[in-house]
């Protein structure tokens, strides 16, 4: 493995203190506060997919997150829940989210 040089280590630990800075801003705008967002896509079988707030961010969905389904020992959605799962696609839901994870934490989809 070659040695960095002086000037190579300072650039790299100024990009790792830009990126630290950048993910604590993410961290105090986001972590554990309600939103108002959309489910852009949602894959019931393997209950997985994104929403994105109203400021165009993306977050991860995983089905246990989403209020009235059966956690089913968090591996994948019941069978029971399928059908109600392919029909949250385009949906309005408000999310709290969890930062530190860059996912939802809580998702209350908005009926009707």
């Amino acid at each position: 493995m070659k040695k960095l040089t002086k000037k190579q280590q300072a650039e790299r630990d100024a990009r790792i203190e830009r990126e630290l800075v950048a993910w604590e801003a993410r961290v105090e705008r986001y972590h554990d506060k309600e939103f108002a967002a959309t489910v852009r896509w949602f894959d019931a079988l393997s209950g997985e997919g994104m929403v994105q707030l109203e400021d165009g961010s993306s977050w991860y969905l995983n089905f246990s997150a989403i209020q009235g389904i059966d956690k089913n020992n968090y591996r994948w959605p019941a069978e029971k829940d399928l059908p109600r799962l392919k029909s949250i696609e385009g949906m309005s839901c408000t999310v709290r989210l969890y930062a530190w994870g860059g996912m939802v934490k809580s998702c209350a989809l908005k009926v009707g």
